[in-house]
């Protein structure tokens, strides 16, 4: 017997568009944060390294779970080979797209960028006296490197803010032989006392630890949150994490959860995550890690505040957005284009502002604001009743005229 609810879980769908949307703050407040950036703003706040650390350290995995709750209600419902096609109008096609305009685009943009900031420092800074041997040297031993196939295969940027759409298409096959074997045998889902209860940190945390162990290779590297991985191979560390958010989204939609037990102390744990787990692992994260104990317990409390925020923020939405409203549908249907074209515009714009005498906090403002209404209005004109719009969020017919 199948346990899942038969309603779409509005909450969710919400969750999973805020979780995108988060993305073009994350991407505005690079400028103006130490993190390195295309465009270094000159004005920074410490702030905003924090927004950037908290957004990231969250964001991807709750995005992943929502991912695979929808993904297992598409098969529940309709079956393994309309899933799959579904899939691949709504994933592989719009990534197929992207890689021939967007990621061109940010391509581009992020060359001009580059550019505009060497040539202002150069303007800008002392006369110097240069060692040609300084210029030459770094060059040399860059075509002494030898690069493996590997290294190309996993190292070479190819869809940049896209890539979570690659995941996805990883992710399908492994799901498919989930959906043949459960469909063979009859299951109907696992049971609710391990998924639901508090008792899922004891598997979920240990479980993702063990991918959260290499990541910024294994603690050489001081960093908070997941590693990004944009590269045409995935790196296989990175894909069993975000497969663990996915398929347990993917088992707790079997759970049915009709009673919201997941995130029902979202009071507590959401102030807790962020006032002491929060802290807590970014100090571990970002210090230098002298023994295999400091290792283990920073990549401990990243794991823990990725799954805390998750659950906490299911909690949010199950309390605040889990009705049906036209404003979070309409929220929902434009987040997926919204951020799909939003990373050339957020880069333009921080070098629009990067002169101007500004605070840090007006000019974010500027640039997340500023993008989020230039994409609202072209999804609204250009984008929900196109074909393109048809690919992302499927088929939208116009309201009638009044007349």
């Amino acid at each position: 017997m199948n346990n899942a609810s038969p309603e779409r879980r509005h909450d969710l769908d919400a969750l999973r568009a805020v979780a995108m949307l988060l993305g073009i703050g994350l991407h505005g407040a690079l400028s103006f944060s130490d993190v390195p950036w295309v465009v270094q703003d000159t004005r920074q706040n410490d702030a905003f390294g924090l927004f950037v650390a908290v957004v990231h350290g969250f964001r991807m995995p709750a995005f992943f779970v929502m991912s695979g709750f929808f993904t297992a209600m598409l098969w529940r419902r309709r079956g393994l080979p309309s899933l799959l096609r579904h899939r691949a109008r709504r994933i592989f096609l719009p990534l197929l797209l992207g890689l021939f305009t967007v990621i061109p685009a940010v391509n581009w943009i992020s060359a001009q960028a580059i550019e505009s900031s060497v040539r202002r420092n150069v303007e800008t800074a002392e006369p110097v006296a240069i060692d040609k041997s300084d210029l030459v040297e770094p060059f040399a031993a860059a075509q002494d490197a030898e690069f493996t196939a590997w290294d190309v295969l996993t190292m070479l940027p190819v869809f940049h803010h896209l890539w979570f759409l690659w995941f996805l298409c990883w992710l399908m096959p492994a799901f498919a032989v989930y959906a043949v074997a459960a469909d063979r045998i009859g299951w109907a889902g696992p049971p609710s006392g391990p998924m639901l209860g508090a008792v899922r940190y004891l598997w979920l945390v240990p479980l993702t630890m063990g991918p959260q162990w290499f990541m910024a290779e294994r603690g050489a590297i001081p960093e908070f949150g997941p590693d990004t991985s944009t590269a045409l191979l995935p790196m296989p560390h990175l894909l069993a994490y975000y497969a663990v958010f996915f398929f347990f989204g993917a088992l707790y939609h079997d759970c049915g959860d009709r009673e919201g037990r997941v995130g029902r102390r979202w009071a507590v744990a959401l102030p807790v995550a962020l006032l002491i787990v929060f802290p807590v692992g970014l100090v571990l994260g970002l210090i230098p890690r002298t023994s295999v104990g400091h290792h283990l317990v920073s990549g401990f409390m990243q794991t823990l505040f990725a799954w805390m925020m998750v659950f906490a923020l299911m909690g949010v939405f199950r309390r605040y957005a889990s009705r049906a409203s036209r404003a979070w549908r309409y929220v929902s249907d434009s987040s997926y284009w919204l951020y799909a074209a939003h990373l050339p515009l957020v880069i333009w714009a921080q070098m629009l502002v990067r002169p101007l005498e500004w605070p840090a906090s007006a000019k974010f403002l500027a640039v997340t604001a500023g993008v989020t209404g230039v994409l609202l209005l072209s999804y609204r004109y250009l984008i929900r009743y196109t074909p393109v719009g048809a690919l992302l969020n499927g088929p939208r017919q116009r309201a009638p005229s009044a007349t």
